[in-house]
């Protein structure tokens, strides 16, 4: 086999054009289908990084008669909804507007959520500095201002400061105690960087009032299609014994990748459709350049024949050279890819999630 590929190597030196756009054809192609399955895989195939992913799911209402296919909760549906057995446990927040002000250093708006205690044990994600909220602690504490912040908001801001963890931070004029440091690359739900505490009972508001978002660990066993009718059985109860409020209204369970995705999931599969067939094509044109080739070689291979050639030394010798070929495409394809993928995040304006 080396003295095939030796022969290959030979042979294709001899014809450089034919090499060469064969090598460029394979290589594009690779390129293409390397660089968007590398995303797609990233985004779409990967599972979150957070305990048992598949059994958590999004939380959103909805009222068909209104034309609302997906709305905040109310704060008060919600803790109905949470007491449910299909749900092992259910967190939900809101989004205050928070300016983050440091003695000597600018005043900066900061992406935040003001969540219940246990989000972060619904989800299985610890501090990586700090204990973070207290797990099996209170659902609210009116008496603690505490708020976690995220390892970006750490480095940049506080340059990694170990003893960051008990310090007062102040949000719109008021002190938290900073209490832990989520780990690098968590910003649940999207790009959030202080998770505050929340202050208040959220059965103590109105079912009129639809801000809060949320999401819950499904039980074990319990099926999304089960955990599904048991919030539409409790909607329809509530939606009799609170009509004013809560006539038409259900609760939508979502898997919490394809919420987080959201219309990039069927975009980024049809884009990584389009460039499988562009690979076929690709595998296509190379296929026929080399049958092409192959006519060319009729007398030299009936030569070798004559020689005293095999079959098998035959095919062998065609595989080196298709073996080359395709080494040196791979060699294109990944190059490109790699030149590609950091292009991609630098002028695709688009935030695409993960």
């Amino acid at each position: 086999m080396i003295h095939a590929l030796r022969l290959a190597f030979h042979q294709l030196r001899r014809q450089p054009r034919f090499a060469l756009l064969t090598v460029l054809v394979m290589g594009l192609a690779i390129a293409a289908a390397t660089t968007v399955f590398t995303v797609v895989d990233s985004v779409v195939l990967q599972p979150l990084p957070y305990s048992e992913p598949d059994r958590l799911v999004a939380l959103w209402d909805y009222n068909t008669e209104k034309g609302l296919s997906q709305e905040p909760m109310s704060p008060v549906n919600f803790m109905d909804h949470r007491e449910l057995d299909v749900f092992a446990d259910a967190a939900a927040w809101w989004r205050p507007a928070v300016n983050l002000v440091d003695p000597g250093m600018e005043p900066t708006r900061v992406e935040t959520i003001e969540t219940s205690a246990n989000l972060f044990e619904v989800l299985g994600v610890r501090p990586q500095v700090g204990i973070g909220f207290p797990e099996d602690g209170p659902f609210h504490s009116s008496d603690q201002s505490v708020a976690v912040i995220s390892d970006r908001l750490w480095r940049t801001r506080y340059g990694a400061d170990t003893g960051i963890v008990g310090k007062p931070l102040m949000f719109n004029g008021a002190a938290y105690e900073i209490v832990g440091v989520m780990p690098a690359g968590f910003h649940f739900p999207d790009e959030v960087d202080v998770w505050q505490r929340l202050r208040w009972d959220l059965t103590q508001h109105s079912r009129y009032a639809h801000f809060m978002e949320g999401v819950a660990r499904l039980a074990p066993d319990v099926t999304l299609a089960a955990a599904q009718a048991a919030t539409d059985g409790l909607a329809a109860r509530l939606g009799t014994d609170h009509a004013d409020s809560n006539a038409g209204w259900s609760m939508r369970l979502v898997p919490l990748l394809h919420d987080q995705l959201g219309y990039y999931r069927p975009a980024l599969l049809v884009l990584f459709g389009a460039v499988g067939l562009l690979l076929v094509i690709g595998v296509l044109n190379v296929s026929t350049l080399l049958y092409t080739r192959s006519l060319a070689r009729e007398r030299e291979i009936a030569v070798r024949v004559s020689m005293g050639a095999s079959p098998f030394q035959l095919l062998r010798q065609l595989l080196a050279e298709a073996l080359v070929l395709a080494a040196g495409g791979a060699a294109v394809g990944l190059a490109v890819a790699a030149i590609a993928l950091p292009l991609l995040g630098r002028f695709v304006t688009t935030e695409v999630p993960r």
